[in-house]
């Protein structure tokens, strides 16, 4: 209607296309200093889960992980995102894209955001994670979170009683929550 706020307000008080707190604000082009929402026509980027889906990540890309299950692929990211433009790599629904067998995922750099994937019977070599917060052993994640993500499985029937992690934290100011 005319007259109508295009988006809603956000808690800052800036305009947001969704209430989806994965969808990030990216720094306006005029300079205002105002955040404003990403490019509508732009969109979220549907990907099936492989290294090659995410070898080209840049900052402020959502990239949305189509629901099925993929088995036996390990995934590294590594991008230097920003606050104002994150990285933000979610599942279709939450819990719909599944990872099993030896997939494993990789973050490196900053500001990244991973939500809503199924790791289930997840298992990798021993001394590793699911999920690590580094890429090697000197490339860390920094500002990045790991949100409403399910590991669940008691992981392959050769890895018990190994030295095999779920989740593996480096680097400084990331955060894990439900």
């Amino acid at each position: 209607p005319m007259g109508a706020k295009p988006y809603a307000l956000d808690a800052a008080g800036c305009p947001a296309l969704r209430t989806d707190p994965f969808v990030a604000c990216v720094v306006c082009k005029h300079g205002t200093g105002r955040r404003v929402p990403p490019d509508p026509d732009a969109g979220p980027r549907f990907v099936e889960w492989s290294q090659e889906a995410f070898d080209d990540v840049r900052p402020g890309d959502e990239i949305v992980v189509r629901n099925g299950t993929y088995r036996d692929l390990a995934v590294r990211i590594d991008v230097e995102a920003t606050a104002e433009a994150p990285v933000v790599i979610r599942s279709e629904t939450p819990g719909g894209a599944v990872l099993t067998g030896s997939s494993s995922l990789s973050i490196g750099g900053s500001h990244i955001v991973v939500s809503g994937l199924h790791f289930r019977d997840c298992g990798v070599a021993e001394g590793d994670a699911v999920f690590n917060f580094r890429v090697s052993p000197k490339r860390h994640a920094v500002r990045s979170r790991l949100d409403n993500c399910l590991f669940s499985g008691s992981g392959q029937e050769e890895t018990v009683g190994k030295d095999i992690k779920w989740v593996s934290l480096y680097g400084h100011d990331n955060e894990v929550s439900h």
